[in-house]
């Protein structure tokens, strides 16, 4: 469970950052705003439960749903998987179109 998650972690923030590239064309701006969010995100599921006032945006944090549910505990469960796996595709497929659509002579 808890290779799984760090690899859709991983999986999640390099499709963000495909997509930062292949939008930008920026090679350094796709590796910052991708370390940013992740950063971001990180401490987002890490404050949730000490910060009230954060608690709501932990469903926005790929770490809540890869750490959050206790993955060496008892496993990542279906929907973790399902959001994980999800946000990845939607990475990939805004990556695709912004591709298809792109000019590249």
């Amino acid at each position: 469970g808890a290779t799984l998650a760090a690899w859709l972690l991983g999986c999640i923030f390099g499709g963000l950052a495909m997509l930062i590239i292949v939008v930008s064309g920026s090679r350094g701006l796709a590796i910052g705003v991708s370390s940013g969010v992740a950063a971001a995100t990180y401490l987002i599921s890490s404050f949730t439960s000490t910060l009230s006032w954060i608690r709501p945006a932990r469903f926005v944090s790929p770490f809540y749903w890869a750490v959050g549910v206790n993955p060496l505990g008892g496993g990542l469960d279906a929907a973790a998987v399902a959001a994980l796996v999800g946000a990845f595709v939607a990475l990939l497929v805004g990556t695709v179109v912004v591709m298809n659509r792109a000019d590249l002579n």
